[in-house]
Parts: structure tokens; sequence; C-alpha cells
């Protein structure tokens, strides 16, 4: 179960090699080790690793998870899934010793007893027990917490090199060669090509990178490279082709199959350098540019805000500069298909429209006063969005720094807010090193509330009636049946990606396909004749009551 769970993330790791193979190291596949015998002294030795691998591991999250929770707590809740994984009961005369341990020795005994009982079947070797017992211990924490390829943790959006799309079925293998670290005798990973299944289908592919522009969706089938007939018995060649191209200018030619076409397509797509995009407009104007205008006769605009990265304030800053230059009346900021990212680039757009106050503000354990984030005008966007109407549209799919933009403009009184409900996720996580070469594992560490002091995240308990994320105002509520929100999510993928040469007609090019962006457009037009309402005072943290204890 957790291999199953550990492969359905480890895609998001092929988008950076395919991104960025200049990077990428050798992917020559090491020799296969002679396996180690499984004698008694042997069995004890790796029990004897992976009981110190987990204990340092357990410390580390105990020390710094967002709630105090035991050690031993987290090194039961690992021992529980490999023993269910084994299909055997955890036996109490092992339990006992690992809840009552009360240092590294006699931690460190116990787990070695458990773990050595187990003995060494082929699911549990080559550390897939550490990996398994990581997922649980992910599982006892929160939803949020777990192994993730180290690269979420890099600053996305930086101009990057490569084809730009990802592929559904990739996962690792170990090297089964260890290194001495922060972990003892942890592995270090290698990724090696190892699909899944066949076809080879497309995940993703990255706005603005050359396989986008080149037409290539998700969903299509790749079947050929460079006339190679994609078959698993020569599945890592071909891949170790893909990544390794023969010069930075190698034009490659790749055969898909694509639904409702019959007859194969030929893309042929050149790795290059690009910026992955995170704004975007209502249709490509050129494969660079964005047309925003919503009604060009009316002067509205709409802009939205995909996963939040580096460059996310300088895009939106740019687009909003030139509309205003054009003389835009009024706004639709889109931010229902934002997942969120990382935090310094949602509080640089969050004051791209507050002027002055507060943000957001963040709790954590060990800090007995909340850090204060207010409005932030690095030297790269020092631009102020102008006094026009503003209709942010937000809904279930809103998350993170998502949310923190919406309850921040909605808290300072500066648009008005449509659509639906967000997530509720105002999780702040760190990567932990865990020894697993590529991997590392997520951790909740904080949260981050509203400007106005009320709770945005989601908890386990939390009922409909409470406080957690961001609601739209009580006349712009416009809620969409699950079948409808998933239609148009999947309308707004085709229509990111659509190349601006392009003939296709898509769904979105009628704007009735998209309910809620038509309300919040007549909600917008409302605004502009209704008078302004006289400003607020900024929202300041001395005004604020004080925060509630982390739950």
């Amino acid at each position: 179960m957790a291999y199953r769970k550990i492969a359905s993330r480890l895609w998001q790791v092929l988008p950076l090699m395919l991104l960025g193979w200049s990077g990428v190291v050798a992917w020559a596949v090491p020799p296969s080790p002679l396996p180690m015998p499984n004698t008694p002294a042997s069995r004890d030795r790796r029990s004897g690793e992976f009981a110190d691998a987990l204990i340092e591991i357990c410390t580390s999250l105990s020390n710094q998870y967002v709630k105090p929770i035991p050690r031993s707590e987290l090194a039961v809740a690992a021992m529980d899934a490999l023993y269910d994984s084994q299909r055997k009961p955890f036996p109490p005369e092992f339990r006992r010793p690992i809840v009552q341990a009360n240092n590294w020795q006699s931690l460190s005994s116990a787990l070695q007893q458990a773990r050595s009982y187990l003995g060494n079947s082929a699911s549990l070797d080559d550390r897939r027990d550490l990996i398994q017992s990581l997922e649980a211990i992910g599982a006892r924490l929160d939803p949020y917490c777990g192994i993730v390829p180290s690269s979420e943790f890099s600053i996305a959006g930086d101009v990057t090199s490569g084809y730009g799309f990802e592929l559904v079925g990739q996962t690792t293998g170990p090297a089964k060669n260890f290194r001495r670290g922060g972990i003892p005798l942890a592995p270090s990973l290698r990724l090696l090509p190892e699909p899944l299944a066949f076809p080879w289908r497309v995940q993703q592919v990255i706005p603005g990178s050359p396989a986008q522009i080149a037409g290539m969706k998700p969903d299509d089938i790749l079947t050929e490279i460079d006339g190679v007939p994609i078959r698993e018995a020569n599945s890592a060649e071909v891949l170790r082709r893909l990544l390794q191209p023969a010069s930075p200018t190698t034009r490659t030619r790749f055969q898909i199959l694509r639904k409702g076409s019959p007859e194969p397509r030929t893309l042929v797509i050149s790795p290059g350098v690009f910026s992955p995009e995170s704004v975007f407009g209502i249709r490509r104007s050129s494969a660079s540019e964005w047309d925003y205008w919503l009604d060009r006769g009316e002067k509205l605009a709409f802009i939205r805000i995909g996963s939040i990265t580096r460059q996310t304030p300088d895009q939106l800053a740019d687009a909003i500069q030139q509309l205003e230059s054009d003389g835009m009346n009024g706004l639709i900021l889109d931010l229902r298909a934002c997942p969120g990212g990382y935090l310094d680039p949602a509080i640089a757009v969050a004051s791209i429209f507050v002027s002055e106050g507060m943000i957001a503000q963040s709790i954590s354990r060990d800090v007995l006063q909340p850090t204060i984030y207010r409005t932030n005008r690095v030297a790269s966007t020092r631009f102020q969005a102008g006094d026009y109407p503003v209709v942010v549209l937000i809904g279930p799919d809103t998350s993170g720094g998502g949310e923190l933009i919406a309850a921040a403009i909605q808290d300072n009184r500066r648009a008005i807010l449509a659509g639906e409900r967000t997530r509720g996720k105002a999780t702040i996580q760190k990567g932990i090193e865990v020894g697993l070469g590529d991997q590392m594992f997520k951790l909740t560490t904080g949260f981050f509330q509203r400007p106005s002091g009320k709770n945005l995240q989601r908890f386990p308990d939390s009922r409909l009636t409470d406080d957690w994320g961001v609601q739209p105002d009580d006349n712009a509520r416009f809620p969409l049946t699950d079948d409808i929100r998933e239609e148009i999510r999947n309308h707004w993928t085709l229509q990111i990606l659509r190349p601006a040469d392009a003939g296709e007609i898509l769904p979105l090019d009628d704007p009735r396909a998209d309910p809620q962006q038509q309300a919040a457009l007549q909600r917008l037009r409302r605004a502009i004749k209704e008078p302004r309402p006289a400003p607020i005072p900024a929202v300041k943290p001395d005004l604020l009551p004080p925060l509630d204890p982390i739950r």
C-alpha cells in the first residue's frame, strides 16, 4: 500500500528531469550488487540500521512538528504499519518496550527486536521498511505530511530548460549503496527509469514550455520517440535518450496518440530555456503573451493565477500595468485554480492590492507571539494596483497561498470575493532530510492566520459552522455542482495549454461555459455603478485579539 502511495507522488520528480535535463546526473544504472545473505548476523545488522535511522527521524519530527507529539508514538505508528504490511499482529511484548523507552539505547533495542522478528522479505528489503514507516508517520501527523520529492522545496518558477511535460508512472529504485550522514547508514536512492505500466501517458504539460507551444496535451500517449517505438523492453534506453539529448538544441520527434483522433500525430519539440507561466488570461495572443480582456468594450479584464512561484508577482504586476495603461475599468482576479505555493511571493501578490497593513500572521509551536507579515513591496514588485473595482473568484481548489491572498484582500476590504468556500489549508511546511536520496519528509511546522486573526485551517474536527477557509461575500455566492466544477476545471486546462496559433475551438471560447465567471462579471458591472465605499484603516496588529493556541 505504501509503495502505491509513493508511486502516485513520485511522478512529480520526472518534470525536474524533463525540464532540467542539463542538471541530471548520468543515468548509469548501477550494477546489481550481490544479495546480502539472510543470516542471523545480517538480519541483526539490518534491524540495527533500521532502528537507528527511524529513531533519528522520529526525534527530528517530534522536535519540529507544529504540535507536541512523543517520539515513541511515531515509532509505534511506524511499526504498526510494518506489521500490518506483513499481515501480522504487532505483539504487545514488542510494543510495550517502545512505548516505555526513555532513552536512545532502550528505544533502539526495542525497535531492533521488533524489526528483526519480521525478517527481511522482499517487501521490506532495500529500505522499503523505512519508506513504509515514514508513510505511516505522515498519516499519523496530518494529511499534509509525508514523503515527497525534494524538488517540492526548491524555489519554483525560475527560468529552466527542458521539454516541459510530465509522465504518469515513474517510480524509483534504490542503488543499494549506503552513505553516512544525518541518518546513520541511510541509502542513497537514484532515480531509475521504471515506468509502472504502458502506454506512456502525459500527466501534465507545463504552461509556457516547448511542449505546450508544440501542442502537447495531458492524456496524450507517447508511442515513438525519434522513430523508436516505446516498448517495455526498451523503456529504460528510450527514457535515457529523452533525458540526455545529444545537444541542447536537439529536435526530438514525438509520435503521440490523442483521444478522438484515429491517426497518430507527430510533434517536433526542442528542449529549450523557458519560464513556467503562472498568470493567465482569456486567450493567447502570441506564444508568450495573453489577451486579458473579458469585455474589451467596457474595459473589463480577467486574470487567472495558478501555482504561486517566485515569478508570479512580477508576471501579475506586468499584466495589470499593461491593462491600466489601456484604460482598465475593472478586474476579475481568478484564484479558483490556485493551489498555493511559496509564502513570500503570495505576500507580494496580496501587496499589489493591499496598499498598507497586515497581509497575514503565522503561529508555530515554539513562538509565543505570532509572526506578522505586512505589505511587502520588494524592489521587483513595487507596483500598486489602481483604485478600481475588483472581484476575486475563489472555490474549493483555492488553497494555501491562494487563501492567504484572498483573506488579505477580504479583511482589508479591497475587493468583492465571489464563488465558493475555499479548501482550508493554512499549513506552513518544511522539508526534513531523511536519508532517502531525492526524497524528503514534508512536515507541518506552523499555521498562518487571516489578518483579522480568524482561523484559516480546516482541522479534522472542524465543523461547517466553524471559521476555516475563506468564504465569498454574502451577495456573491455562486455554488456549482461537483460535475460542473470538474468540467470547468478540465476546460481551463485546455484553454491555458492551447497554442496561440492553434485553430481549434474550445468550450471556454463561449463565455457561457463558465457560469461563475459570468456571474462575477455581472457583479463587477454592478460594483462599477455603485458608490465606492469609504476607505477603511489598514488592519493593525495591535488592534487584534490574541490568537487561539495551536490545537
